[in-house]
């Protein structure tokens, strides 16, 4: 067991961390109904659907979202009573689920087991979270599971399509078997479309207390968060102790993520925006003075937009860090260094050892040399699986490079006096660092003389395809063609977009 340094400076003042258990944020245990449901299982049976626009990233498949989120009640009765009943635990049948019936395009296709439906909205009209807000099902909505009141012909039907029948829910469907792919997408002709949001009108996040809770039965467990009011948490604080949780369900949850993240921008703009208002407008905002002109007036000299500083990628994001970095030279002068670090989890084998463990916990553990030999399909597969274990790993990382080796006794830049840097995703969805370093008592080109400044640079910077043998630290056959393996340019087909003849990157270099 190990403290984080939050809760240890907490500990230090006899006062309770926010993040502790006894502040409400024990975990439920996941019943047995609804563990191991999908993310198409969990949208049938929860009462709140968030359409939320994710895509995959090249080169991983990292996951991206894009645009709001926009919660939408469901009916829960009437999604429930119009799957068709299937008659073993081992069918499948396809899903299409539409924000209306009438839509070309589907927001989700996949394979589900109605068997697994009926049991997981059976436990979740009993859970208090339910109760409260009124989900229930109608009394002959359920019929026997067994083998012995099979419908007959059910399993057996020649029909490839679904009909969705009466409003009785005595459908007949042909059911697949367990064998059929996930990943294979089911035929558009077999697939039956559903749309439990269809005719309600969506709720503001903020408007709808239990959103997050409804939205995600497979998390929450049909369950409030309840936590200790004897201590404030912000809702931020909430979403860092959920994700840091040892328990790993909702660090896996991507879904879950990027709805966190528009609720949390959501707040952050909200609160900011009556502050920033009286901080960059001096005389009182009266109606007649927005009526007159006043909103362009703020528009126009960006004042409106103060309240985005704390959003990444907005203007106010980037100019509020310009002026950061640009008082920091004021203080110091001109950077030294500039570093780039980029985040290569795919050959970290102490990173792909831990997400191995979480997903394959039944398995033996892999070596070093089993790790890094595995395929791409499944490294991208590990790394796709915890987001938030790599992102925390890459933090790690970061933090003792800067402690033990920057600023360590060995000085490889110099005594560094300070640095400044930003965290940025590249197109892929990986991290990588920008960092501004300042050396002491650093030569000046044009101030110093040459010789110094090449003596300098000659003492902090090498090239080399292959690493010389250091002093005190045993460096194998593959550490010294680390540069051969990770710092030559390959061209790829970006290299020439747009039609050029030659690599857009400048590549190959001339000679240093």
């Amino acid at each position: 067991w190990w403290i984080c340094n939050c809760c240890r400076r907490y500990v230090k003042k006899n006062k309770v961390p926010p993040d502790s258990t006894i502040n409400g944020f024990m975990f439920h245990d996941v019943p047995t109904e609804l563990k191991g449901i999908s993310l198409m299982e969990e949208r049938l049976v929860s009462a709140r659907i968030p359409f939320i626009s994710i895509s995959e990233r090249p080169s991983g498949g990292q996951l991206a979202c894009k645009g709001g989120v926009v919660n939408v009640p469901s009916d829960v009765k009437r999604t429930v009573k119009r799957i068709p009943r299937s008659c073993k635990s081992s069918d499948v049948i396809s899903i299409m689920l539409k924000r209306r019936k009438r839509d070309r395009h589907c927001y989700m296709q996949s394979n589900i087991q109605p068997n697994k439906v009926r049991l997981a909205a059976a436990h979740l009209i009993r859970t208090p979270l339910y109760e409260s807000n009124g989900i229930t099902l109608n009394d002959d909505w359920q019929l026997s599971l067994s083998d012995e009141d099979v419908p007959p012909n059910s399993a057996d039907s020649s029909s490839d399509e679904f009909s969705e029948g009466s409003e009785d829910g005595n459908i007949q469907a042909h059911a697949d078997t367990m064998v059929v792919q996930e990943s294979a997408p089911p035929p558009a002709h077999r697939a039956m479309n559903l749309a439990p949001a269809e005719g309600n009108s969506p709720i503001s996040i903020w408007q709808d207390p239990d959103a997050e809770e409804l939205a995600y039965p497979s998390l929450f467990c049909g369950k409030r968060r309840e936590p200790n009011s004897l201590v404030r948490v912000s809702y931020g604080r909430i979403c860092k102790a959920e994700l840091k949780n040892r328990c790993r369900r909702f660090s896996r949850h991507s879904e879950n993520i990027f709805f966190k993240l528009r609720k949390l921008q959501a707040e952050q703009a909200s609160s900011k925006a009556s502050v920033s208002l009286r901080k960059v407008f001096s005389q009182k905002m009266t109606a007649g003075f927005l009526k007159d002109g006043g909103i362009d007036e703020l528009l126009q000299c960006d004042k409106g937009y103060s309240f985005l500083a704390n959003q990444r990628l907005s203007p106010a994001y980037y100019k509020r860090l310009e002026r950061n970095y640009m008082a920091w030279i004021r203080q110091l002068g001109k950077a030294t260094f500039f570093l780039t670090f980029s985040m290569a989890e795919s050959h970290w084998p102490d990173l792909l050892r831990i997400l191995y463990r979480n997903v394959y916990p039944e398995r033996s553990e892999l070596s070093d040399a089993e790790l890094l030999d595995l395929s791409f399909k499944e490294k991208t597969k590990l790394v796709k699986s915890d987001p938030v274990a790599i992102v925390r790993h890459f933090h790690h990382r970061i933090q003792f490079v800067l402690k033990n080796v920057l600023k360590s006794s060995y000085s490889p830049l110099g005594v560094v006096v300070d640095y400044s840097g930003s965290v940025e995703a590249q197109f892929r969805c990986s991290l990588h660092l920008h960092l501004l370093v300042h050396s002491q008592n650093a030569p000046v080109i044009d101030v110093d003389s040459d010789l110094d400044v090449i003596e300098f640079i000659d003492r902090t910077i090498s090239c080399s395809l292959f690493l010389p043998d250091i002093e005190g630290i045993g460096l194998s056959e593959a550490d010294r063609l680390l540069a051969q393996r990770l710092q030559l340019h390959a061209h790829r087909k970006t290299c020439k977009k747009g039609n050029k003849p030659v690599c857009r990157f400048g590549f190959p270099l001339p000679p240093m």
